[in-house]
C-alpha cells in the first residue's frame, strides 16, 4: 500500500459517516416517508418503501400490450405500445398517480419510470427507440403546476435506458379543459388538434416513443400521433405509466 492510500481511505470513511449522520439529522426535521403507507424510508429507498415497491401491480412488459391494442384499432398506425402499471379505482398506483399530478411530487414520475424501465429492459433486452417524447403541457398549465408529469416519467425511462428525451419538438398550442373526466365520444369528437410541431427535422427518420402518464380513451396520444406523423421517416410508438383496469382482467 502506498503511503497516501491509507489517509485517503480514512478520509472517505469519515465523509461517508458524516453524510449518514447529516441524513439522519435531516430525517428528524424533515422525515422521509413512503407516499403510500407512510412508513419511514431507509436511506436507499425513494418515494415508496421496499414492501410497497414489491406490491406494485405491474403490467406484463409486452412491446405491444394486447389489452390496449384495441383502444387504438383503426385510429393510427403505431409500432409499439407499452404500459407500466395497472391502476385500480383504489390502491397504490392510484395514490401515487394522484401525488404525481396534484400533490407536487414530481419525483414519483421519475422513480416509477425508472422502475418500469428496468423491468422492460430485463424482459425485452435492447429497446427499439431512439428518442423519448413526453406529451407536453400548455405553458400556462406548466407554470401553474411547476413541472410536466409526463416529462418526469420520461426522465426516469431515459436514465435506465440511456435514451435521450426530446421535449421541444412536440408542443401544446391550446390550453383546453382537463379531459380526465370526459368520455371517449366527447374526446374523439374534438376536431381541433391542440398539439403542433416545432423543429420537426430533429425527429426525422427516428423511432420515437411518446410517453403519457395514463391511457384512458387514447385520444391524447392519437392527437400527438396526428401531429408527429408529418415528420419524414418517423416511426411512432406509445407508452403510458399506468392503465385504468377497474374490474377488468388486464395482464
Amino acid at each position: 500500500m502506498l503511503f497516501f492510500e491509507r489517509p485517503c481511505t480514512e478520509l472517505w470513511r469519515m465523509i461517508s459517516k458524516l453524510k449518514l449522520a447529516l441524513n439522519a439529522l435531516l430525517h428528524l426535521v424533515y422525515p422521509r416517508q413512503c407516499l403510500f403507507c407512510s412508513w419511514d424510508l431507509l436511506h436507499f429507498e425513494e418515494v415508496i418503501c421496499t414492501h410497497c415497491k414489491v406490491e406494485l401491480p405491474r403490467a406484463f412488459p409486452f412491446l405491444v400490450h394486447p389489452q390496449m391494442k384495441k383502444v387504438f384499432f383503426g385510429r393510427c398506425d403505431f409500432h409499439q405500445l407499452i404500459v407500466g402499471y395497472k391502476m385500480e379505482k383504489t390502491g397504490i398506483i392510484r395514490e401515487l398517480m394522484h401525488a404525481l399530478k396534484y400533490r407536487q411530487h414530481p419525483e414519483v414520475g421519475q422513480a416509477l419510470g425508472k422502475s418500469w424501465a428496468m423491468a422492460m429492459k430485463n424482459s425485452c433486452g435492447t429497446l427499439p427507440w431512439d428518442v423519448i417524447v413526453p406529451v407536453p403541457l400548455h405553458p400556462d398549465k406548466f407554470k401553474k403546476r411547476g413541472y410536466n408529469q409526463a416529462e418526469e416519467i420520461a426522465v426516469g425511462l431515459s436514465e435506465a435506458w440511456n435514451i435521450s428525451v426530446s421535449k421541444d419538438v412536440l408542443i401544446r398550442r391550446t390550453n383546453g379543459v382537463s379531459q380526465t373526466f370526459q368520455n371517449r365520444w366527447i374526446r374523439n369528437s374534438k376536431s381541433d388538434n391542440p398539439f403542433g410541431i416545432a423543429k420537426g427535422e430533429a425527429l426525422a427518420n427516428l423511432r420515437v416513443l411518446v410517453i403519457d402518464d395514463v391511457i384512458t380513451t387514447g385520444a391524447t396520444l392519437v392527437q400527438c400521433y396526428d401531429a408527429l406523423k408529418e415528420i419524414p421517416g418517423i416511426k411512432i410508438s406509445f407508452g403510458a405509466l399506468a392503465i385504468p383496469v377497474h374490474n377488468r382482467i388486464v395482464v
